[in-house]
């Protein structure tokens, strides 16, 4: 009877590891694909200059599109959809996806601020446990040309 205590307990340590394991292997790989995502949304704004172009905003959905990056259509607000950033408001109006695009003035230039985020949602407990996450990145400084 001792030895088949000791073996359920054991049985229980090696699925509680290969648990977690797997757990922390879904989220590196979430957080890996967001933050690939946040780049190339950053790489397009800063070859056009600007984000204030409906060619650079179809360009990051084709772009988001492809990467099979979770959509939520129609997002209208709740859990903080683009909420202020440094009292600075979000200026993309997209909500196919969920990602913040921030428009920040300075002396030398504007810069951009991108927020992309990554959603875990889980089978029968989603609607009690949401886990959300962002990544933030910002442009270089972008010089706008003078005529």
């Amino acid at each position: 009877m001792n030895e088949s205590v000791s073996n359920a307990m054991v049985l229980t340590i090696v699925i509680i590891v290969i648990g977690v394991s797997c757990g922390i292997t879904l989220f590196s790989l979430g957080y890996s694909k967001t933050y690939k995502i946040k780049n190339k949304i950053i790489d397009i704004i800063e070859k056009h200059g600007t984000y204030n172009d409906s060619t650079v905003r179809d360009e990051i959905e084709a772009y988001l599109r492809s990467a099979n990056y979770s959509s939520e259509a129609n997002y209208t607000g709740g859990d903080g959809a683009c909420p202020a950033m440094d009292g600075v408001a979000a200026i993309n109006t997209l909500r196919n996806y969920r990602y913040c695009v921030y428009k920040h003035q300075t002396v030398k230039g504007d810069y951009y601020t991108v927020k992309a985020y990554q959603t875990y949602n889980f089978p029968l407990i989603g609607d009690i446990i949401k886990v959300r996450y962002s990544i933030t990145g910002d442009t270089q400084v972008l010089l706008e040309l003078q005529p």
